[in-house]
């Protein structure tokens, strides 16, 4: 069975939220089955846009700069952030999936895909994630298109409700024994380079999965995190 990436009281923190049940009246041994669905098709969605699109090339090119783009820490990361772990250090799936709109037959196959049955194929998780991910990432009633929030209540966090929704996030306010004025000047030239690398990245997406795609970039202060009150032995170094 998958390991699960987040737990009941992280689910709970995604926003938007049109969830037909709440997993606070499911049963234990059940609430573990969904979330190891849930981590499961979200793994396989991520890998399914590292495959298909450049991603990881962006992705790697913010690792690469000299602009000191500090990936976020474990702890500090939201539930999102948490199910692209060792896949992505700053680009993720900002979309919620709805499993329950899977049909009995997907829903069987993603149970395969979540017990690592070794019969399944690369080529196949691709084609079932390629034919399920839009349905899946809708918010709202289907035959409803309309802008929704993804975050604060501010146009930089609104997208279509069928939208594929990218979120990027990196330790924007970490300081590195820089100086004020060195540290605002990094600053500008950090923003200046992700929004380049967001045009690009939702160019490439667009073009490579023909999928209406937005890039919202958040901070410590758009995002919905656990409150950790002990240290995780997870945090990752700085680079």
């Amino acid at each position: 069975m998958t390991k699960i990436a987040i737990d009941e009281e992280e689910y709970k923190l995604r926003f938007p939220n049109f969830d037909k049940f709440d997993i606070t009246e499911i049963d234990k041994d059940v609430k573990f089955y969904y979330l190891s669905l849930y981590t499961s098709y979200m793994k396989s969605f991520t890998e399914y846009l590292i495959k298909n699109t450049n991603i990881k090339k962006y992705d790697d090119e913010l690792l690469s700069s000299n602009l000191k783009f500090y990936p976020v820490l474990y702890n500090n990361k939201d539930v999102y952030q948490k199910l692209n772990q060792n896949l992505l250090k700053y680009f993720y799936i900002r979309n919620n999936i709805y499993i329950t709109r899977l049909s009995k037959e997907e829903l069987k196959f993603l149970e395969k895909m979540s017990l690592n049955d070794r019969n399944l194929t690369e080529e196949e998780i691709n084609s079932f994630i390629e034919k399920t991910y839009r349905k899946l990432i809708f918010e709202g009633n289907i035959d409803d298109i309309c802008y929704i929030n993804y975050g604060p209540e501010s146009p930089n966090f609104f997208a279509p409700n069928n939208a594929l929704v990218i979120g990027v996030r990196y330790d924007e306010y970490i300081n590195n024994k820089m100086s004020n004025d060195e540290w605002n000047i990094n600053h500008d030239k950090q923003r200046e380079y992700l929004n380049d690398v967001i045009s690009r990245l939702r160019e490439d997406i667009n073009s490579n999965v023909k999928a209406d795609v937005y890039v919202i970039y958040y901070d410590e202060f758009s995002i919905k995190k656990k409150i950790n009150k002990e240290n995780s032995n997870n945090d990752e170094k700085i680079l």
